[in-house]
C-alpha cells in the first residue's frame, strides 16, 4: 500500500508540475531498494515524461523561433516601400520600389552593381533593371532577400523556383541558391526531371544534376515518350548526348550483373 500511495503521489506531482515530479521519481530510483514493487512503474513512466519534456522544449523552440522571424521580418518594409531608396525593373510590369542596403546585405553582385561610380545598371532614375526575370518572379526575389522564406509548394509554381535558383546562381544569393535545390530536389520526379536536369545545366549545379540524371535513366520509358522531350532535345544537344551515354551506361551495367548472376548460379 505504501508503494502504490506513493506512486499515487507522484501521478498528482507529474500532473502539477512534470519536471518536480521527475525529480521526485529520480530521488526514488536511486534511493529505494531494487526489489520495490514501484520502481517498474516509475521508470516506464519517467521514459514517458523525458520524452514528454525534449517535445515541449523542442515547441518551444520552434515559437521562439517562429517569434524572431516575424520580428526580422522585412517584408512589411518591402511591400508598403518604407523608405525605399531604388527601384527594380522586371522584363515587364513597373519596378518595385527596394531598399539600397537589403540588396546590398544579400547579394556580393547587387553590392558591387550598387557601389560602383559608374555603374550601367543603375542609371538616373536609381533603377536595376532584371530583364531576365518576370514580374511575378521579381517579386519573389525580392520577398525572399527581404524574409528569408519561399512560398509554400503549393503557393509556387515550380517554374518559378527554377527561375529564382538561375537568379541565385547570376547574383551569387547562395542562401537562395540552397532553399532553391532542396525545394527542387524534394520535388524531384520523373514528369519535372527534364527540367530540373536544364536548370542544373545553366547554374553548374553538379548535385542536382546527377540527381536529375538518375531520375530520367531509372525512368526513361516516361520520360523519353513524355510531351516535353522534344523540346527539350532541341534545346540540349548537350545533354541529350550525356542522357544517351548514361542510358547505355546503366544497360550495360545491367546487363553485365545479369551475366554476374547467371554465372554464380551455374557454379
Amino acid at each position: 500500500m505504501k508503494d502504490l500511495s506513493e506512486l499515487h503521489l507522484l501521478l498528482v506531482l507529474v500532473s502539477s508540475d512534470s519536471s518536480l515530479g521527475v525529480q521526485a521519481m529520480t530521488y526514488i530510483l536511486e534511493n529505494r531498494h531494487p526489489d520495490s514493487i514501484i520502481l517498474a512503474e516509475i521508470r516506464s513512466l519517467l521514459g514517458i515524461l523525458h520524452g514528454f519534456e525534449k517535445m515541449k522544449e523542442m515547441q518551444q523552440r520552434e515559437e521562439e523561433m517562429k517569434e524572431k522571424v516575424g520580428f526580422l521580418d522585412g517584408l512589411v518594409a518591402l511591400r508598403e516601400g518604407m523608405h525605399a531608396d531604388i527601384l527594380v525593373k522586371a522584363g515587364d510590369g513597373r519596378p518595385i520600389p527596394a531598399h539600397r542596403a537589403v540588396l546590398a546585405s544579400k547579394s556580393e553582385i547587387f553590392k558591387t552593381m550598387l557601389l560602383a561610380d559608374d555603374c550601367k545598371a543603375a542609371p538616373a532614375g536609381d533603377t536595376i533593371s532584371l530583364p531576365e526575370l518576370t514580374q511575378h518572379e521579381l517579386q519573389s526575389l525580392l520577398e525572399f532577400l527581404y524574409s528569408g522564406q519561399l512560398p509554400q509548394p503549393e503557393q509556387e509554381a515550380s517554374s518559378t523556383v527554377r527561375s529564382l535558383l538561375v537568379a541565385a546562381d547570376k547574383y551569387d544569393i547562395p542562401f537562395l541558391r540552397q532553399r532553391c535545390e532542396q525545394r527542387i530536389l524534394t520535388d524531384l520526379r520523373a514528369a519535372n526531371a527534364l527540367d530540373a536536369l536544364d536548370v542544373a545545366q545553366r547554374c553548374s549545379d553538379g548535385m542536382l544534376k546527377e540527381r536529375a540524371m538518375r531520375v530520367v535513366v531509372d525512368k526513361a520509358e516516361e520520360v523519353v515518350f513524355s510531351e516535353g522531350f522534344e523540346e527539350f532535345a532541341r534545346r540540349n544537344a548537350e545533354l541529350c548526348v550525356e542522357i544517351t551515354r548514361a542510358l547505355v551506361s546503366n544497360k550495360m551495367t545491367v546487363t553485365n550483373k545479369a551475366e554476374h548472376d547467371g554465372g554464380c548460379e551455374m557454379h
